[in-house]
């Protein structure tokens, strides 16, 4: 086939898989699929086991190690991680311009949005044949039975398909939407998620525990249809052939009792009726293209400027924008505080800096003051399971692309040339984000100090962990999505399980940490910032 319309699609889905294998967040991206591979089929020996039935493991055959990397993969790994790596196309296009040589081609607008499309699904078909391949090299040395490569391949095949496709529609319907293309769209993605993930595994796993299985279509209910990660129908699948005293089941790194033998678990396949209900709500998935297809500008210059200045385009760009002239009192701040530390230059330089993203983030003074206030005034109780994770939010998704700041403007040179710039760029961004986390849990941190000292002090190397995070990850990968994705997964679990996991409860919400977990924090605050040291003096370098 050589078509002209053929061989447009193609040009665009092989430039975006060319310029994503040669990005450093593909490289680190492989990296942490190695490791992944490592981590995740627990050695028996360490008491632990990757499927958990009533306290026994199962063996580690293929069928169960495949189905469940496969499912944690699916949803965790492509799922969530996987929106925030497909989420940029169109941006880079924009930031680029190469968009504006794209508009002035033959190259319709459908065919743009089907080859990004195809692109998205392509780099995540990649990814997932890594991982898999990965597995297998694990299975490798984990494995307790002969290896079969199809039963790998088509629980893979089976439980994939459908969140690739899921989000390869969602990336391009978020970016092509003005009012979730930015900051906005990567937070309100993570919800869809939570939803998506847990409804219909609840709903799905109800019916389950009723013993209602059908094997015909009539049989198959409504969650399963929303069931787009595949978390509900994966578990409904596995536990069919579970006996009816089931009364605990876990996946992933689990403690199991020793003194009772392994189980075995047969290839799990999801049933005719119910892998038709994936197809039909896949084809439904796929509809989404034509919104994006409606919304989507084709970079029209006139329309993406407007779109910075007027409320059609970017929530936070216009909140900011109307709040700019508060950002006055920074001149007058800057006048104070500039002469007191004119001496010390990378004191001088921290204060610009958090000055200058006040800003050009005026909702930043807002969010100051509105969470101090609350800080002081609600139940310290409030305080803790409710203020403080949405102080953390907030404080991810305006401190994430802090580090890229200058290199997204084309600033970098001019930034370089102040004094101490270039060889002090991570510490300075580091603590100038620091300083204003702690002003954003200020008022907050006056109480738990004086209530709760466990608290406070695992509040302030919270606030050290998030600051390198969000410099040290941005740096070194080159993209705020990654730093953004972790810190949301990580408020995610700790808001689950931190109260009876002292290693979640990273920033004193429920008061669970110990001493050993906080130094843990600390340190992992340290190495990020050093990885983003290293990559940002290579970069120097070249």
């Amino acid at each position: 086939m050589s078509s002209p319309v053929f061989m447009r699609l193609w040009a665009i889905v092989r430039t975006d898989a060319v310029l994503r294998l040669r990005r450093t967040s593909t490289l680190f991206l492989m990296l942490a699929l190695c490791l992944l591979a490592y981590s995740i089929i627990p050695d028996p020996a360490s008491g632990r086991g990757l499927i958990v039935i009533n306290g026994a493991r199962s063996l580690y055959n293929t069928s169960a190690v495949s189905f469940a990397t496969c499912v944690l993969f699916a949803v965790i790994g492509i799922g969530l991680f996987g929106f925030y790596m497909v989420s940029n196309t169109i941006r880079r296009d924009t930031d680029s311009r190469v968009g504006m040589v794209i508009a002035a081609t033959p190259v319709r607008s459908w065919e743009y949005i089907g080859g990004k499309f195809l692109g998205n699904v392509a780099f995540l078909l990649l990814v997932t044949a890594a991982y898999c391949v990965a597995m297998i090299a694990m299975y490798t040395i984990r494995g307790e039975a002969p290896f079969e490569l199809l039963v790998f391949l088509r629980t893979y095949a089976q439980f994939c398909f459908s969140p690739i496709l899921f989000v390869a529609v969602v990336a391009l319907v978020f970016e092509s939407l003005p009012v979730l293309s930015g900051r906005i769209g990567d937070v309100a993605y993570f919800f869809l998620w939570s939803i998506a993930l847990v409804l219909p595994a609840v709903q799905m796993d109800n019916i389950v525990k009723q013993g209602i299985f059908g094997t015909h279509l009539s049989d198959v209910p409504w969650a399963a249809y929303i069931d787009f990660l595949g978390m509900g129908t994966s578990m409904a699948s596995l536990k069919a052939q579970m006996p009816p005293s089931l009364t605990s089941f876990s996946l992933g790194a689990s403690p199991f009792k020793a003194s009772l033998a392994p189980r075995i678990i047969t290839e799990v396949s999801i049933p005719t009726a119910w892998l038709l209900a994936k197809i039909i709500s896949s084809l439904v998935v796929l509809l989404g293209l034509l919104l994006a297809y409606g919304a989507f500008r084709r970079f029209d210059p006139t329309k993406t400027r407007a779109s910075a200045r007027h409320s059609g385009r970017n929530i936070l760009a216009v909140i900011n924008t109307g709040l700019k002239p508060i950002t006055r009192i920074n001149t007058g701040l800057w006048a104070l505080l500039h002469h007191p530390f004119g001496r010390f230059s990378f004191v001088r330089t921290v204060l610009a800096e958090m000055l200058l993203i006040m800003t050009t983030k005026p909702i930043t003074l807002i969010a100051l003051i509105v969470l101090n206030i609350l800080g002081l005034v609600l139940p310290l109780a409030s305080v803790q399971s409710v203020l403080l994770p949405i102080a953390s939010v907030v404080f991810v998704a305006l401190c994430a692309d802090v580090a890229l700041r200058e290199r997204r403007a084309g600033a970098s040179a001019l930034a370089f040339s102040l004094p101490g710039m270039k060889s002090g760029f991570v510490w300075i961004k580091f603590t100038a984000v620091w300083l204003l986390g702690m002003m954003f849990v200020g008022g907050a941190l006056v109480r738990l100090i004086t209530a709760q000292p466990n608290s406070g002090i695992s509040l302030i190397v919270s606030v050290a962990f998030l600051s390198a995070g969000a410099v040290g990850m941005a740096t070194a990968v080159g993209s705020p999505k990654a730093f953004m994705v972790s810190a949301l997964l990580l408020f995610y679990l700790s808001l689950n399980s931190g109260a009876t996991t002292p290693a979640l409860d990273f920033a004193g919400w429920f008061g669970t940490a110990t001493g050993e977990v906080q130094m843990g924090y600390g340190l992992s605050a340290l190495g990020l910032l050093l990885v983003g040291y290293a990559v940002h003096w290579w970069r120097a370098l070249r």
